[in-house]
């Protein structure tokens, strides 16, 4: 089994590559580098993965640019390693010559429920549209469209009233990570088909955020989280998780 993950280059997304090499052959770990803009985010990372600041892979790293990883000497050389399954967190969106080069598909990690919400910042616009029980994580195949390959299965974390933004998409994450582990033999051993996404949520791209929503989305956190909390199994019951296997 020939594995590649492409991912970036903050902690949560060194946390996603230690979680996927403890549970599967990784060959190769592709990484773009991207700056953090977002000084909360950092350290409330840092905070969450500090023990990760110097781990690295046991198996070979390509270090790219912000966007280098569709390049067609990429393609050209990733092509050549014949791949069987390529997985990802946090990388760029990738065109057909990179998705379709591993030979049982391109699973990606998409921290939201994508019959919801799609694109960027998926936890936080659940948030703002006070649907927390929208918040999660869809695994599933890459394809031509922004998060709308057929779906393997979702997963949604556990929130508590005293959380951050930050705190909800990084649980988001690690819970994501954790699942994912949980179920890799069976994805690698089985090759799921996935579902088809019959109803595509609404997509988030980076111009639709700016300092008034944030402060506004902030600002009602704990109340929305709260009043989730306290119904949350009927809550939860109004978006229900996707999965190929039930």
């Amino acid at each position: 089994m020939n594995i590649t993950l492409i991912t970036s280059n903050h902690l949560r997304h060194n946390s996603f590559v230690k979680h996927m090499c403890e549970v599967m052959p990784v060959s190769l770990v592709i990484v773009e580098n991207k700056p953090q803009n977002n000084e909360v985010l950092k350290q409330r990372e840092e905070e969450y993965f500090s023990s990760l600041r110097d781990w690295r892979p046991d198996c070979a790293i390509w270090n790219l640019g912000k966007g280098e990883i569709n390049e067609r000497y990429i393609a050209r050389k990733l092509s050549s390693l014949e791949p069987d399954f390529i997985f990802t967190f946090g990388c760029s969106l990738l065109k057909s010559r990179i998705f379709s080069i591993p030979k049982n598909g391109c699973i990606n990690i998409h921290t939201g429920l994508v019959q919801k919400f799609r694109g960027v910042e998926s936890s936080f616009w659940a948030l703002n549209n006070e649907l927390p029980e929208a918040v999660g994580s869809t695994i599933h195949y890459i394809n031509k469209g922004i998060d709308t390959g057929a779906i393997i299965f979702q997963t949604r974390p556990e929130l508590n009233v005293g959380d951050t933004l930050q705190d909800v998409f990084l649980k988001t994450c690690v819970d994501s990570f954790e699942a994912l582990a949980e179920r890799t033999e069976r994805i690698l051993s089985s090759n799921p088909e996935g579902l088809p996404l019959k109803s595509k949520g609404r997509l988030y791209q980076t111009k639709d955020m700016n300092k008034i929503i944030y402060k506004e989305t902030k600002n009602k956190l704990t109340k929305v989280l709260k009043s989730y909390i306290l119904n949350k199994e009927d809550r939860d019951k109004e978006i229900p998780l996707i999965s190929c296997w039930t």
